[in-house]
């Protein structure tokens, strides 16, 4: 029973480790991302709804008290995105771009392979 138990938390830990390392990449790729952003709402945008930060995180990155300000600025992109459709379009397209640097940041991986083959 002991060695199911331990060979169990080796495998929950093995995932959460593979969680916390895809989070890292995400807020990584989004930080690159949005970076390259003129605006300052499409910067929040990427590094919410693409890269997965907290409002809140955002929030006090940025000089804001609460994550209020966070959830109006996305609130006014996606409107704007509803009644615009180059913001529509835009903003599809940085879902594509984040794909691409998502890929590069995580893929560049070293493959070990048994000696003699």
């Amino acid at each position: 029973m002991s060695a199911l138990l331990r060979e169990r938390g080796g495998a929950e830990e093995l995932r959460w480790v593979a969680r916390t390392e895809r989070g890292t990449r995400r807020i990584a790729a989004a930080g690159k991302l949005a970076a390259r952003q003129p605006e300052r709402p499409r910067q929040v945008w990427v590094q919410v709804h693409l890269g997965g930060e907290r409002r809140i995180d955002i929030a006090r990155a940025r000089g804001y008290p609460e994550g209020c300000a966070i959830a109006q600025i996305l609130k006014g992109l996606q409107s704007e995105a509803g009644s615009k459709p180059a913001t529509a379009r835009r903003m599809s397209h940085l879902q594509v771009e984040f794909d691409h640097i998502l890929c590069r940041v995580g893929g560049k991986r070293r493959i070990e392979r048994p000696e003699g083959q």
